[in-house]
């Protein structure tokens, strides 16, 4: 398995899906759930090793 610390956060592709999942039962706001489901659709097309090669920053 290939894995990359993103700020402390999920390590690779299949983690962060996990860590999406999760989360998206507490959403509330629907403008934030579509764009969740719709990054969900994307991430789980590219593998573990695809994961790594994006280029990840953190929002402030």
């Amino acid at each position: 398995m290939v894995t990359q610390k993103v700020s402390g956060r999920a390590e690779n592709c299949t983690e962060l899906i996990k860590d999406i999942e999760r989360a998206i039962k507490y959403l509330e706001d629907n403008a934030l759930l579509e764009l969740s489901l719709r990054v969900l659709e994307r991430l789980k097309s590219v593998s573990d090793e695809g994961f790594i090669r994006l280029n990840l920053v953190t929002a402030e």
